[in-house]
């Protein structure tokens, strides 16, 4: 009868640490099934999100602590928000402001777009929240046709606040991007080419 009763309780040990174990990974399990491919607005080229249209993806930030494996602490909610877009002659007014910009080739036109961006820790505690970052520079916002072709960075420097921070979760940040492209491209649009962002946004205001 010990005995039997031994092995039971081995047995219903055995259960609660697997359901534990479960509960540990869940969210991470979670976090990988948000991050399949995606085809709603701001994941694709084709489908870029619209102005004044907020997008939010899930991230891992595991690199940026001297890590080489995602957790649960390492996994970050990204918010993208392009507020404003300025084009033509209304973005060279704001960028000529800025001492040394230079008009556009012939040819070409300016865009200015006003970027927001917010960042999340998705595990409860914020023990961590130090550790990972999320770096933004303007040179990772570039801008495409919609046929997928790569336009050169702008040789301009956007107005004050630039698009350069250095994030942790919790903040809440927004700057300035410029762009150049041909007169010919009336619906460009841009990609935040981070590797675990890649997202798409329209870079002209819908009439």
């Amino acid at each position: 009868m010990r005995g039997k009763k031994y092995i039971v309780g081995i047995l219903l040990l055995c259960l609660v640490l697997t359901v534990i174990g479960g509960c540990k990974t869940s969210t991470y399990e979670m976090a990988h099934k948000k991050e399949a491919p995606r085809y709603d607005a701001g994941f694709l080229i084709d489908n870029p999100a619209q102005v004044g249209q907020t997008i939010t993806k899930l991230i891992d930030l595991s690199v940026s602590a001297g890590e080489d494996m995602p957790s649960e602490e390492s996994m970050h909610e990204i918010t993208v928000t392009v507020k404003e877009v300025y084009t033509h002659e209304e973005a060279w007014e704001k960028l000529q402001a800025v001492e040394g910009n230079e008009p556009p080739d012939e040819g070409y036109y300016y865009i200015l777009a006003k970027v927001d961006i917010t960042l999340k820790a998705v595990a409860s505690s914020s023990r961590w929240f130090n550790l990972f970052e999320y770096i933004t520079d303007r040179s990772q916002f570039v801008a495409y046709s919609p046929e997928g072709d790569r336009y050169s960075h702008a040789q301009v420097m956007p107005p004050d606040p630039v698009m350069r921070f250095h994030m942790v979760t919790g903040d809440d940040k927004w700057g300035w991007v410029a762009f150049m492209v041909p007169e010919s491209d009336d619906s460009p649009r841009m990609q935040i080419t981070k590797e675990n962002t890649n997202l798409w946004f329209e870079l002209f205001n819908r009439k």
